[in-house]
């Protein structure tokens, strides 16, 4: 009888130990590309000139030679460089409410860079202006998106992917004001819609918090 009840123990234990791995494998919020873009329309649905910047912004994920998956310390997973996909939106729409226009400092398109900061990027990764001068490249979307994402990329890799103090230092703002908008604008696109989505291949990892 003591065998029988020692087995039946083992037996519920295991059985426990099964439904908690399933319920918190279940649980765990996973943000493919596809999803990112989703809550983004969403969120914003015809701001502006919205679908550009998601299609400039696609073009300079897919171009990307680095395929990044970041774990958050909310234990949100994003595959697929979604979060630098969702980071950029979030930066557009704080700089610009996604418009190709000139800032009063000087700064240049969707995502307001500098031409200093423009000629310097282009150089440092070996990106062609094909006969423009820097003024002139700045406009092209998916120009601006691409330096954009290697900047702010150079940032959250600083900063150990803080994206208040990242985005804080793409902006020049030593206040963090700027950060907590653009931490907002993202966290607000991720309440907009669920979280559920596929789980893909990587070759590169990064967990923050």
């Amino acid at each position: 009888m003591k065998n029988i009840y020692i087995t039946l123990c083992i037996i519920l234990i295991n059985a426990f130990i099964l439904f908690s791995e399933t319920a918190t494998s279940s649980s765990k919020r996973i943000i493919d590309i596809s999803l990112a873009e989703k809550l983004v329309r969403k969120e914003f649905k015809q701001k502006n000139d919205i679908e550009k910047v998601i299609l400039f912004t696609k073009n300079t994920i897919n171009k990307s030679d680095i395929i990044m998956e970041v774990v958050d310390n909310k234990g949100i997973t994003y595959t697929d460089n979604s979060y630098i996909f969702l980071t950029l939106i979030s930066i557009a729409y704080r700089e610009t409410t996604f418009r190709n226009i000139k800032g009063k400092q000087g700064e240049i398109g969707y995502w307001q860079i500098m031409p200093s900061t423009g000629k310097e990027l282009a150089s440092k990764y070996k990106i062609p202006l094909n006969g423009l001068n820097i003024k002139n490249k700045l406009w092209d979307g998916n120009f601006n998106s691409l330096l954009a994402s290697k900047y702010m990329t150079e940032h959250l890799d600083s900063y150990r992917y803080n994206l208040v103090k990242a985005s804080s230092r793409y902006n020049g703002d030593k206040t963090l004001k700027y950060g907590k908008r653009v931490n907002k604008t993202f966290q607000s696109i991720l309440e907009n819609g669920s979280f559920y989505g596929k789980r893909t291949k990587i070759n590169k990892q990064k967990k923050i918090g």
